[in-house]
């Protein structure tokens, strides 16, 4: 198993890894920030890796997203 999430949205990609997320929120606010996503269904993951502190994403099935970083990241805070 990995210990890292890959983010990946057209040419770019993003390795964050698991311990380092610390918060993941819902947001509909994709105009600012750092931002890998193609929807405004966006989740904002907070950790101590990337440049802003946070990146927003747009997964394809999000409640199969969310219940996997449950099982990887039992610790993290989960926000609406």
């Amino acid at each position: 198993m990995d210990d890292y999430l890959l983010i990946k949205g057209g040419p770019f990609r993003s390795r964050i890894p698991y311990k380092s997320i610390t918060r993941i929120t819902s947001t509909d606010k994709v105009l600012s920030g750092h931002r890998i996503l193609s929807s405004r269904d966006a989740l904002e993951i907070f950790n101590q890796y990337t440049f802003f502190g946070s990146i927003k994403i747009s997964p394809q099935y999000k409640k199969n997203f969310l219940g996997e970083i449950k099982k990887r990241c039992p610790g993290v805070m989960f926000e609406d």
